[in-house]
């Protein structure tokens, strides 16, 4: 990993060549100081990005623009554009677009051609897909999905009963590895000529694992994955595939009009290494990370942790804290106690993202940790899903009419004018143009949200 001085921000070098030692302190720099006390406390990192820190290139050195022999991502030709080929050809694609701008700017650029038409979405969908609703006047239908997926049954009436969509959006895998049987979803999407468009922003390592649920695999058309979430790639290099190689030149089109003009050559390159570390040994690597998480699940089910339902993803640890009568707030700070860091906690749940370079003490010292929790209470049996809130204007026309900022116990009844999606995992609470009601105002607050925009 690329180290700065411990005491120091930078030192800065002088007209004529000379370091100049007494540069700004770190005191000077909240930010520096505070990720660089994190990395300095060196915890077990079970959260984004999945290279824990250790990178196999120095980001600053690779930190380029597009000179001539490096290529324009929007407009590539060259080493870029060979770069994307091969990515294209490791999952099975048509067609491979880098994004250094995350998923976000992937989603943005897949739901674009479908502006002013109708899209079927799961709610479980993130920030980015509804910013796109906004962006391009997309009229979204919502389906609510069943333990985190979209059952094949419920798309299947959803589209009988509204044949002007064009397209299907749904999460898989979602933030807690919940997989959506996305082979029986895309049969109902392509016997009706519509098309399935998959957010796998936390699967880019599924083809890695055995039995390859990658949603481009399985059927759907369109893909997106962020290759920093669970792969060797640095923050926020994705990628967004295409089944057809003929959807690449409208894909760079939006993308360049979305995304940053400078965009992150050193994420660029982290997704290239991160291709050729997935062919000579990703799969053998994730091997082995399946096999410690199972071991540390089949531990937290001894101590009463529900196991996750299967479909799911095979390197992805969610820790159902209230069904083994825990709260998943206080089994987070447990763990931090403990010189651990999960990736997210909330009342019911933890979130941890194990890496390939998690050892096997790693693992055990996790393990290790929840045997010492405190006695835990009754189970908490899940809670029934929120009723869907009434939608009242479309997402656009609520974000641009005129709105006012008030306290959320003061929103109740009120349509929203503005996403509200605490992050992570981005999923919305609001969604503009729908009523605010108890609940979502309740999970606001929770999420320390106390001021939101509704319409005038």
């Amino acid at each position: 990993m690329f180290k700065q001085p411990k005491r120091r921000l930078l030192k800065q070098v002088s007209g004529d060549g000379r370091r100049d030692e007494d540069s700004m302190n770190m005191a000077d720099a909240l930010l520096f100081s505070a990720c660089q006390d994190y990395a300095e406390r060196a915890p077990l990192r079970f959260h984004t990005p999945a290279h824990g820190g250790k990178l196999s290139f120095d980001p600053a050195a690779l930190d380029l623009t597009e000179l001539p022999d490096l290529d324009s991502l929007y407009e590539s030709g060259g080493p870029i554009a060979q770069a994307e080929a091969r990515m294209a050809n490791f999952y099975g694609a048509g067609s491979c677009s880098f994004s250094a701008g995350g998923s976000t700017l992937c989603v943005l650029a897949m739901l674009a051609p479908f502006a002013g038409r109708a899209v079927l979405f799961d709610r479980n969908a993130h920030r980015s897909a509804v910013s796109a609703c906004v962006l391009f006047d997309i009229a979204p239908l919502w389906l609510w999905p069943r333990d985190g997926r979209i059952a094949p049954d419920a798309l299947a009436a959803a589209l009988g009963a509204h044949p002007e969509v064009a397209a299907a959006f749904v999460t898989s895998p979602d933030y807690q590895g919940r997989i959506s049987d996305i082979a029986a979803l895309s049969r109902v999407c392509h016997a009706r000529g519509v098309s399935l468009l998959a957010d796998g922003a936390h699967g880019a390592h599924l083809p890695l694992c055995g039995n390859n649920l990658a949603p481009l695999a399985l059927g759907a058309d369109v893909v997106c994955h962020s290759a920093h979430k669970t792969l060797p790639a640095m923050t926020p290099a994705a990628m967004l595939l295409h089944r057809g190689a003929s959807a690449r030149e409208d894909a760079k089109r939006w993308m360049g009009a979305l995304g940053s003009s400078s965009p992150s050559y050193a994420a660029l390159v982290s997704l290239d290494l991160c291709r050729a570390w997935m062919e000579r040994g990703g799969r053998e690597a994730f091997a082995f990370l399946a096999a410690q998480v199972r071991a540390v699940r089949a531990f937290a089910a001894s101590a009463g942790f529900a196991a996750p339902d299967e479909p799911a993803d095979p390197a992805r640890l969610a820790l159902d804290a209230a069904s083994a009568g825990q709260s998943g707030l206080a089994v987070a700070a447990h763990l931090r106690a403990r010189g651990i860091q999960p990736e997210h906690a909330d009342e019911r749940c933890v979130i941890l993202i194990p890496n390939w370079m998690h050892t096997a003490a790693d693992f055990a010292r996790l393990a290790q940790a929840l045997g010492t929790l405190p006695r835990a209470r009754a189970p908490v049996p899940p809670a029934e899903p929120p009723s869907q809130p009434e939608t009242v204007m479309p997402p656009r026309q609520a974000a641009l009419a005129v709105g006012e900022s008030v306290d959320v116990s003061a929103a109740v009844g009120r349509a929203a004018a503005e996403i509200a999606a605490p992050c992570p995992p981005g999923i919305p609470v609001l969604i503009p143009g729908e009523l605010i009601g108890r609940v979502q105002a309740e999970l606001l607050q929770k999420a320390g949200i106390f001021r939101v925009k509704v319409v005038k």
